[in-house]
């Protein structure tokens, strides 16, 4: 059983990637001391268990609502640590004031450029249900992934992820000749290949993990 070091600030690890999180905000000089000297500590333990940090990817992220948050350089072996306002953790982007745009963004832009080449390679195609299979598997499960983490219910999010799939949607009733009045949504699409707005999964997703929580189905 690996043993983690003595840490003055309240601090989390996961394995493998050994990231290391403290909820101690700096918000005094002490504060930063005490976290310096853990990040001290944290690297000696690692020293001694036989792992390395790579520091060049080690980042300082600082999260507050103070329009001035005291900073500090942070540093491991003397190596000052880069400071960031947005990096990526298991394919989400987090950003300093966790609004989340940056990475709605980018999984709206990578989404479209999937299906664009969906588009470009199955342009022979004519049934709904293998785009439908297309759809789901290779552009909204993007859209979808980790939704619990990064979705505020936000507007311009919602605006935003429902464009990709209105832009699937138009397209695979223009292949399949599906009737739909201009203007008028794509309501009749979606019954047709039994789909869902995605604001509406995301919804129901949240409620099954609410559910499976409250009645401890979920692991620690």
């Amino acid at each position: 059983m690996m043993l983690y070091p003595p840490l003055h600030t309240p601090t989390f690890y996961y394995l493998p990637t050994m990231q290391k999180f403290t909820n101690q905000l700096g918000t005094s000089p002490n504060d930063i001391n005490l976290l310096q000297s853990d990040l001290a500590s944290f690297n000696e333990w690692c020293i001694s268990n036989s792992l390395s940090l790579n520091i060049d990817k080690c980042q300082i992220v600082t999260y507050s609502k103070k329009h001035n948050p005291l900073h500090f350089n942070y540093h491991i072996c003397d190596i000052t640590l880069h400071r960031s306002s947005l990096f990526k953790d298991l394919g989400i982007l987090f950003d300093s004031k966790l609004l989340f745009n940056a990475h709605v963004s980018a999984i709206k832009n990578k989404a479209l450029a999937v299906f664009a080449m969906i588009k470009r390679n199955c342009s022979d195609f004519h049934d709904p249900l293998t785009f439908k299979r297309l759809y789901t598997s290779l552009v909204r499960s993007l859209l979808e992934y980790a939704s619990l983490i990064w979705d505020h219910n936000n507007v311009g999010h919602n605006d935003q992820l429902e464009k990709v799939q209105n832009e699937a949607l138009r397209f695979i009733g223009h292949k399949c000749n599906v009737q739909r009045t201009p203007h008028s949504g794509y309501g009749n699409i979606l019954k047709l290949l039994n789909l869902e707005p995605l604001n509406v999964r995301r919804h129901l997703s949240y409620n099954t993990y609410l559910t499976d929580l409250l009645n401890n189905k979920i692991d620690d």
